[in-house]
């Protein structure tokens, strides 16, 4: 359970809402597990960064994981 009033998945669909984009053609990259979960809920492709506060562990559900931001173009 998230602690802060809105959740990952709310905040994924209002994003989507608003630029008019299906979750088929967007990635959610975070650092915590929520930001997975919520990725998932809308069937959104997710990469956990662990340079965040979450660990591997934590970002175990991600389609993939990057240590470092110029990894996210190879896996983007």
């Amino acid at each position: 359970i998230c602690p802060c009033p809105i959740s990952a998945g709310s905040k994924s669909r209002e994003a989507l809402a608003r630029l008019a984009l299906h979750a088929d053609e967007c990635v959610m990259i975070g650092d915590r597990r929520m930001d997975i979960d919520g990725a998932r809920h809308h069937r959104m492709r997710s990469i956990g960064v662990r340079w965040g506060f979450g660990d591997a562990d934590e970002l175990a559900q991600a389609d993939a994981q990057v240590d470092r931001p110029d990894e996210l173009l190879r896996v983007v």
